[in-house]
C-alpha cells in the first residue's frame, strides 16, 4: 500500500471523529465513530496484506502454527 493510500484512509478517519465530535446528536455522533472504525478496519486489512510474504509475516504465521 502505498503512503499516498495511507495518509487517505488516516484522514477519513480524523474526518469522522471530527465529525462525530461536533454531530448535533448521539445517533449521529455513533454513526460517525462506526465510520471511522471501518476505515480503521480497512486500513488494518490492507496492511495486512501488503506485510503477507514479508520475513516478519512467515515468523508470525510459523509461530502460529506451533501453537
Amino acid at each position: 500500500m502505498s503512503d499516498t493510500a495511507i495518509a487517505r484512509f488516516r484522514t477519513g478517519i480524523e474526518r469522522c471523529e471530527c465529525k462525530a465530535a461536533t454531530a448535533r446528536d448521539r445517533e449521529m455522533e455513533s454513526l460517525w465513530l462506526y465510520v471511522a472504525e471501518g476505515y480503521r478496519y480497512l486500513l488494518d486489512q490492507e496492511q495486512r496484506g501488503q506485510q503477507r510474504g514479508t520475513w516478519e509475516w512467515n515468523a508470525a504465521a510459523f509461530e502460529r502454527k506451533g501453537k
